[in-house]
């Protein structure tokens, strides 16, 4: 830190801080003036750095349909008050309020194609910047390609806020199943049949199984026992939160 830190020029005096030591005609007098601002600032602003560091808390939360991965989000963003970013929501949102973004996701939609990576990083992107100052974000079912996950880490690397981890929720495929058919009961949902059930299982994994590798390696995969009750898996998440938010 005190080796070659800064040049200044004093009554026509080069001051070179080298190794904590000042050498210049009036060498006391800069030792008593500029030393104790010059570390004042920098002190100043690494405490900054770490604050901001340890302010944000971004995650990214996972889970197949029926894993109760919605109550889970609302829970989570309600104790650690951070900005929930759900890129299902954000969309009809758009497509609602008649966006430009709204009018070409419908677009693509409508056309029976699936919305592009940069569609979706630029809904992230408008999102975060909507909200600096935040306490962090909760990206729920985001990323989903590993290119997304590569482009989430490069804009999050770039505000020093990285992800802290990606939460996936597990539950039984025959558990889910049960879940998936008993509300389709209870709301009447009679597309919602087993043979359904299965291939939307079967998408989710194959969307997510690349990116859960992705996160894997880099040490951020957090797996969570999903059968279990709302309250003891929440507990759960919490345990694990405290953990890495700091």
């Amino acid at each position: 830190l005190y080796n070659r830190l800064f040049y200044a020029k004093y009554e026509f005096n080069i001051i070179v801080l080298n190794k904590g030591f000042l050498k210049t005609k009036q060498e006391n007098e800069i030792n008593s003036i500029f030393l104790p601002l010059i570390l004042g600032r920098i002190l100043f602003l690494l405490s900054l750095r770490g604050l901001k560091m340890k302010a944000m808390l971004n995650i990214a939360l996972f889970g197949p349909p029926g894993a109760g991965k919605g109550t889970q989000a609302k829970r989570i963003v309600e104790k650690y008050n951070l900005v929930h970013i759900s890129t299902g929501d954000m969309i009809r949102k758009e497509i609602a309020d008649g966006t430009e973004l709204g009018k070409m996701a419908a677009d693509i939609i409508n056309r029976g194609e699936l919305l592009s990576d940069e569609f979706v990083v630029r809904l992230i992107e408008n999102s975060i910047a909507t909200h600096k100052g935040a306490n962090g974000f909760l990206f729920d079912g985001f990323p989903r390609t590993v290119a997304q996950a590569e482009i989430l880490d490069n804009m999050l690397g770039k505000e020093g806020t990285p992800l802290k981890g990606l939460i996936c929720i597990d539950v039984p495929f025959t558990e889910l199943k049960r879940r998936m058919l008993e509300r389709a009961k209870i709301e009447g949902r009679a597309d919602d049949n087993e043979e359904v059930i299965e291939n939307r299982f079967k998408e989710y994994n194959s969307k997510t199984v690349h990116v859960a590798n992705y996160y894997k390696n880099k040490g951020l995969h957090i797996d969570i026992e999903g059968d279990r009750t709302m309250d003891e898996v929440f507990a759960s998440i919490v345990e694990v939160l405290e953990k890495i938010k700091d």
